[in-house]
């Protein structure tokens, strides 16, 4: 697969001197052995290098490969420095390279924010897109086991306080509420019961401090109970809200059931 010359010692050396470097700005990872001549996506087979350190050494992987082997490393490097477009190839060289990659589409996007219209754009796009059985499984299979950090779970409950909800201010129609008061006709896992006065204690503990709710209260209308920010109290009672949550009986409970 591989033979011994001048051009396999000039790759050599370039993936020793690039190993443990520590690269800034833009950068391409490069998998010493190709993935297609058996190589993996582990942390030892992989190099940072830029792109035209990259674009040069895929050049020389052409130039000590034999068989079947030459020729994906061939087909690779075609691939590499050439952009198709409907009239012709537009042959690009490393320098080039290096150029194009650090300054157009592949220049990391960190920090760059979306517009308005973009993000409609992309809304339009993905509304009543359908996903295909096998691509759910494998998008359920990558995201098992997969744990988040604090500072990310922190960042997700915050984007879900008040007013960042998505559901703020928005309530059901009138279509939705009957089905969901059809299905729950008829159930009986919690009609009757009542939380054990240790349970009772166990949920109030858990609630101390809660973040989610600090600084809301509960109002209420026409039977209905929601909680608000505590500083919008005033502007809800002109609205004819009355403060407090609504208690229902348990014999109330099993008419609405």
């Amino acid at each position: 697969m591989f033979i011994d010359n001048k051009y396999k010692l000039w790759h050599d050396n370039i993936i020793a001197n690039k190993k443990n470097r520590i690269l800034s700005g833009y950068k391409e990872k490069h998998h010493i052995l190709p993935r297609c001549l058996g190589g993996n996506n582990s942390k030892d087979n992989l190099v940072e290098l830029t792109a035209r350190e990259h674009f040069m050494v895929h050049m020389l992987l052409c130039k000590f490969t034999v068989g079947q082997a030459k020729m994906k490393m061939s087909y690779a490097f075609h691939a590499m420095c050439t952009f198709k477009n409907p009239e012709r190839y537009n042959k690009i060289n490393s320098r080039l390279v290096d150029k194009i990659r650090s300054n157009f589409k592949f220049t990391e996007r960190k920090g760059i924010k979306l517009t308005a219209e973009h993000k409609r754009k992309i809304s339009k796009a993905n509304k009543g897109l359908k996903r295909t059985k096998e691509t759910k499984s494998k998008m359920s299979k990558y995201r098992t086991g997969l744990k988040l950090s604090e500072s990310t779970k922190q960042k997700i409950a915050n984007s879900l306080l008040g007013e960042k909800s998505f559901w703020f201010g928005r309530s059901h129609k009138q279509s939705t509420k009957d089905k969901m008061s059809k299905k729950a006709k008829g159930r009986q896992n919690a009609l009757g019961m009542k939380h054990t006065d240790n349970a009772k204690k166990r949920m109030s503990e858990s609630k101390l401090g809660n973040k989610h709710t600090l600084g809301m209260i509960c109002i209420n209308k026409d039977g209905k109970t929601k909680m608000i920010n505590q500083i919008k109290l005033q502007d809800y009672l002109n609205m004819g809200f009355a403060k407090g949550k609504i208690r229902r009986t348990q014999e109330q409970l099993r008419r609405i059931a």
